[in-house]
């Protein structure tokens, strides 16, 4: 039987990703704010978050899924993580 990854888990570990490799105070990053628009990630830093996400939890995505989710900010990234996790141990 597999485990479904809490969102609240993967959020707070995207907020803290964030704040460790962009340098920024984790208290000032708004969950509900556009990621790419507020300069949290770029295109090759989501393929990074998604891999250290996979290693994090032991989880793999269906990357197709994920990206097609439409999500935007830390929250419904972290939704959308939790939602298409699938275990892998």
């Amino acid at each position: 039987m597999s485990e479904k990854i809490a969102k609240e888990q993967v959020v707070e570990f995207i907020k803290n990703w964030i704040a460790e490799h962009k340098g920024l105070d984790i208290e000032a990053l708004d969950k509900d704010e556009h990621m790419f628009q507020a300069g949290y990630l770029d295109s090759l830093g989501l393929f990074r978050l998604i891999f250290d996400v996979e290693s994090e939890f032991d989880v793999e995505f269906d990357q197709s899924e994920l990206f097609c989710s439409g999500a935007t900010s830390i929250d419904s990234l972290g939704d959308a993580m939790a939602q298409t996790a699938v275990n892998v141990a």
